[in-house]
């Protein structure tokens, strides 16, 4: 028996359009490949890499082996029972990506190659699998398709590669999972390794090998024309492969900042589809979207007006926002359509892309409130899926990371379904409240029969989530984080052939669990999938047959069982397609199902506490096991469960926001929310709220510079909200008390000497127990006293022994600001007296340090006053105490008893070592003149 079913499922997830539901999620398995494309980090910040693959278990439990099937490597991990999401991040690097951290073009070199990192994921259980990619400022993942959803033809998209820097790329790999697997390649453009656009070539590879193919580099002029968007895989014989399409990294839009990597699993072209409905994601001013054509002539509308007529390869782009003013828009006006939703729809199937754009493109219309939250989110790629596709439930995850903590699901349903949507967390095996209602959604305007919903997700952990709706969605999951993101369709169903009986699609080979009553017309219909069904044969495995032809098709009809038993239905399904016409062989499609007697016949219903029930003309609010007879003889026996009603109450205490089942909290209270419990009944949660207003402060990035003759330092700093605790400042393994002062963070001079500090103000926040940061650069300038007025027209600077220890290997004096021409000396000799309104100073270098200038001083046309200035007074054994003075002195330490401790000679900026011991000193300094000074030294 042939199989011609493929039900796939991105990431876990699915659609709804006016077709029947699928009757299996396509994207859980039990093997699937993986492998990566090529990656860096924007302006290659940093090296660090991180590669990983996620599973989720809706059952949570099971084992996961990943293997490399060439290299010999393997490692088997347990499925955790509590959550059932894993995270497998050590995986060796060799074994995964073989280019390592460095510079790009030698990664893009790898264009052309193969390479033994193909890894084999096998599950003991059906389960869904993911892959990540991230480096410094650099994130993305997508789903991976379970073995049984791979195919042999492909078509490549990607952002078109933009860089100033010349690490700009795009590129894919082909992964094969049969030895002997012969893949012809078609390059859309010339690729980096110079395989010409447009002509195929054909590589041959084993199980386990992955070929690798970049574009050229991509600049502001030629991005659109090295993209390799278009390209077409195929493998011969019908052999399988994975293939994954991406750039290593790129702008979206080209001209806007803010580079990231795109990465997503190509879908194979028989899942491709002719209706969408795209939307924008939040916190995001908009979205751009491709859409690549397969057949020549492909007609593409959105919201029913006609935009493009596209060639076969051809890609078009076009775009979702708050508003045609954006600060960089690079598409034409008609491309851009002001809405969060739109509907697009094709003559031939197409595939479509969407991608987040650069945190630097944003709303320049004074009118529009901007979504854009801060430094959020950098561009990242998704497979949107067609309507054409839909299940009904699945179990999903998210990526949290320490950059990326907030995450959303965009859910698309019809209109007449929202009610039926559920959004649940899972967490140690319980299912929490609904966290999506009917008023979350809004009607596509484009196509009023669908509706979207953009939900945030819980922050800040890997959670799990099963989503379900009666009626059949789509839907992606996206995160935005500081300067990276990521995001990944979230469910697609792609079926070529199958029956439909009753409402539900069943695939080739699979036995249903729906029984059916004798005597009763069963509704069978083989018209599934895109393509065109001419007629069928059908064998009801009752020993009757029908056959059908282009006059009598025998597509869909009604037929009666009069015996009950198992029987094996088999449709030979005689089909084309359209996109061009073209024939199919025919196609076997096998089901069995199970006629009953309709006395046999059993059901389990289920309703809530205060509800009633009615079934067969009665009505029922309890408990009851009962048998309910109808006409013809039909008898039911049917089971009724009433489930209880739930209150709870539930404290929570957030650090200034708190957001809760839909709505954002920003002030203490008590809370009352109305939802359903697990059970599906009516449930009410009261919040009790203490809402934590947690400091924040801001710093500039200015320089500052303080006078080494000042008394202290005064570091301003912009106040946003809560409470200042105790500061200090650090600077290497130095922390300087700081006290607050109407703005600023005050320090005394006494702990600096001249220099340039990188620095680092650190204050307590006693609410919400953390400590703030608040970068600062400051410069201290060399005191003015080792300047020296000689006389009315001369000034000089004191040597090493008498400034302190230093000595400049370069001068040049300025003068009220400004240099002066050849004053470049140790001293300057003014022609004329100074002007007392003149400021002198000098830039002075020495080795080792940084350039630093004095502190101004004004000269005079008669010498200056005596000055004495002693610091610090509070020191630590052995620690110098500055001695600055304008003319010729002496300093003699005493102890408290009057003993001479030690004796200097100084002028201008000396240093004495404090002594030994600790206590109370007396330091005398007598100048020339007589005149004298007596200080209070304390050595701790």
């Amino acid at each position: 028996m042939k199989k011609h079913i493929y039900i796939l499922t991105f990431l876990l997830l699915a659609w709804g359009n006016c077709l029947p539901l699928f009757a299996a999620a396509g994207t859980e398995g039990k093997e699937f490949w993986v492998a990566l494309t090529i990656g860096r980090a924007p302006q290659d910040k940093g090296s660090d890499s991180e590669f990983y693959i996620c599973v989720s278990s809706k059952n949570r439990q099971g084992e996961v082996t990943v293997s490399n099937p060439i290299s010999g490597w393997q490692k088997t991990y347990l499925i955790p029972p509590g959550t059932g999401w894993l995270e497998i991040k050590d995986i060796p690097e060799n074994v995964i990506y073989p280019f390592g951290d460095g510079v790009t073009k030698q990664w893009a070199q790898a264009s052309g190659n193969r390479y033994n990192t193909g890894l084999r994921v096998s599950c003991t259980e059906n389960m869904s699998v993911f892959a990540a990619m991230r480096y410094t400022y650099a994130f993305d993942a997508t789903n991976v398709l379970p073995t049984t959803a791979l195919q042999s033809d492909y078509i490549i998209q990607e952002y078109p590669p933009y860089g100033n820097d010349g690490t700009a790329f795009s590129n894919f790999c082909v992964l094969a999972t049969e030895d002997n697997t012969e893949v012809e390649i078609t390059p859309y453009n010339t690729t980096y390794c110079r395989k010409a656009g447009g002509t195929p070539f054909t590589v041959t590879l084993n199980k386990g090998e992955v070929y690798y193919l970049c574009s050229q580099e991509g600049t502001e002029d030629n991005a659109s024309a090295v993209s390799l968007s278009g390209s077409k895989v195929h493998a011969k014989g019908g052999k399988k492969i994975a293939v994954f399409n991406g750039d290593v990294c790129t702008r979206t839009p080209n001209n806007v900042s803010a580079r990231d990597i795109n990465y997503e699993q190509a879908i194979p072209t028989d899942y491709w589809g002719r209706e969408f409905v795209v939307t924008r994601s939040k916190e995001k001013d908009a979205n751009r979207f491709r859409i690549t054509a397969m057949e020549d002539g492909t007609v593409v509308s959105i919201d029913g007006s006609q935009v493009a007529t596209l060639a076969a390869c051809e890609t078009f782009e076009f775009e979702l926002a708050i508003t045609k003013q954006m600060n960089k828009t690079t598409l034409p006006a008609s491309y851009c359509f002001v809405e969060d939703a739109a509907y697009v729809s094709t003559s031939c199937p197409v595939a479509l892309y969407n991608y987040d754009t650069g945190n630097s493109y944003k709303s320049k219309d004074k009118n529009v409130l901007s979504e854009f939250v801060g430094e959020k989110g950098d561009p990242s790629m998704t497979w949107v899926s067609p309507l054409e596709q839909k299940i009904s439930e699945i179990t999903f995850g998210v990526m949290n990371t320490d950059k990326t903590t907030k995450h959303f699901v965009n859910i698309v349903t019809e209109t007449a379904n929202t009610g039926n949507v559920e959004l649940r967390e899972v967490r140690a095996g319980q299912f929490g409240f609904n966290m999506v209602s009917p008023s979350d959604f809004v009607s596509v305007t484009g196509l009023p029969g669908y509706s979207y919903a953009r939900v945030p997700l819980t922050e800040n952990q890997n959670t799990i989530y099963t989503l379900k709706g009666d009626g059949g969605f789509i839907a992606h999951v996206y995160g935005n984080g500081d300067d990276e993101s990521y995001a990944y369709s979230v469910g697609s169903a792609a079926v070529r052939r199958g029956i439909e009986i009753g409402n539900q699609i069943w695939q080739d080979g699979v036995t249903s669990d729906v029984t059916y009553c004798i005597g009763e017309p069963i509704h069978l219909n083989a018209q599934v999938g895109s393509d065109i069904i001419d007629y069928a044969d059908w064998d009801m495995g009752d020993g009757s047959t029908k056959k059908g032809s282009m006059n009598a098709t025998n597509i869909a009809f009604d037929y009666t069982y009069e015996s009950p038993g198992w029987y094996d239905i088999t449709a030979t399904v005689y089909a084309h397609k359209d996109c061009p016409y073209s024939q199919y062989p025919p196609e076997d499609v096998n089901i069995a199902i199970h006629v009953v007697r309709p006395d046999t016949i059993k059901r389990n219903f289920f309703i809530c506490e205060g509800d009633t029930f009615k079934y067969g003309g009665q009505e029922y609010t309890q408990p009851q096991k009962d048998t309910i007879h109808f006409d013809c003889d039909s008898v039911v026996i049917f089971n009724l469960e009433v489930g209880l009603k739930t209150d709870s109450t539930l404290q929570l205490t957030a650090r200034d926001s708190c957001y809760w089942n839909g709505t954002m909290y920003y002030q203490s209270g008590k809370y009352e929310w109305k939802g359903t419990n697990a059970a599906g009944c009516d449930s009410t949660v009261y919040l009790d709220l203490h809402i934590l207003t947690c400091l924040e402060l801001a710093s500039s990035n200015e320089i500052y510079t303080f006078c080494g003759d000042d008394e202290s330092i005064s570091l301003p700093y912009a106040y946003i909200k809560g409470d200042i605790g105790t500061a200090q400042l650090r600077f290497g393994d130095k922390t300087v008390p700081l006290n607050e002062d109407n703005g600023s963070f005050v320090a005394d001079m006494q702990y600096f000497h001249p220099a340039h500090y990188s620095a680092t103000i650190e204050v307590e926040d006693t609410i919400c127990q953390q400590t703030i940061e608040l970068p600062v650069t400051f410069d201290i300038m060399y005191p003015s006293a080792i300047i020296r007025q000689k006389w009315a027209n001369v000034l000089a600077l004191y040597n090493a022994e008498k400034n302190g220890g230093y000595t400049f290997s370069s001068y040049q004096w300025y003068k009220n600001g400004e240099p002066i021409e050849g004053a470049t000396g140790s001293y300057y000799h003014s022609d004329e007296p100074f002007n007392s309104t003149d400021e002198y100073s000098v830039l002075l270098s020495r080795e080792g340090a940084e350039n630093l200038f004095t502190c101004p001083l004004t000269a005079s046309a008669v010498e200056e006053k005596s000055l004495i200035r002693i610091q610090p007074t509070l020191v630590t054994v052995g620690e110098s105490i500055s001695i600055s003075t304008n003319c010729d002195a002496e300093a003699v330490l005493y102890n408290s008893l009057g003993v001479r401790q030690q004796a200097i000679r100084c002028e201008g900026y000396n240093e004495i070592a404090a002594p030994q011991r600790t206590g109370v000193y007396m330091l005398n300094i007598v100048l020339k003149t007589g005149e004298q000074k007596t200080i209070q030294i304390i050595v701790q």
